[in-house]
């Protein structure tokens, strides 16, 4: 079984939206913005996923897990190059290689950032300033 999860922290607890919101408001941008943590989740049951989504993917106190794409205006994606190490995946699979007792669980992970309130202009600022994720993104 393959499972995309969408991962939002609560506010109050979402420190990456507050400083990309922040960043983004000395552009001159008052879009509404969300970011939420993506895991593509690969070769697990549905018995194996209830053990490792609350384990492992998320704090369930200060996090929701969403199996649906999150509905905004628009919405931006940031995902890791072809050959990039991804800290967070790796952690994530040797979690739930210690988890299931097996090795046979592969995860890619990546960002979103929901956009509402937001024109073109806006946008294009993003896309702009955003170019150098890997700044912000861990």
């Amino acid at each position: 079984m393959n499972t995309r999860l969408y991962i939002k922290k609560q506010n109050g607890f979402d420190v990456k939206t507050d400083v990309l919101q922040r960043e983004l408001n000395q552009l001159g941008v008052s879009a509404k913005i969300k970011v939420y943590s993506t895991y593509d989740i690969f070769n697990t049951t549905h018995e194996e996923l209830k053990i490792i989504i609350p384990s492992v993917f998320t704090d369930p106190v200060i996090e929701e897990c969403l199996f649906e794409l999150p509905i905004h205006k628009q919405i931006i994606a940031i995902e890791y190059l072809p050959g990039q190490f991804d800290l967070r995946a790796d952690a994530a699979m040797q979690c739930c290689q210690l988890l299931l007792e097996h090795n046979n669980t592969y995860v890619q992970t990546s960002q979103l950032i929901g956009l509402d309130e937001i024109n073109d202009e806006d946008i294009n600022i993003i896309k702009k300033n955003l170019n150098n994720t890997a700044e912000w993104d861990h």
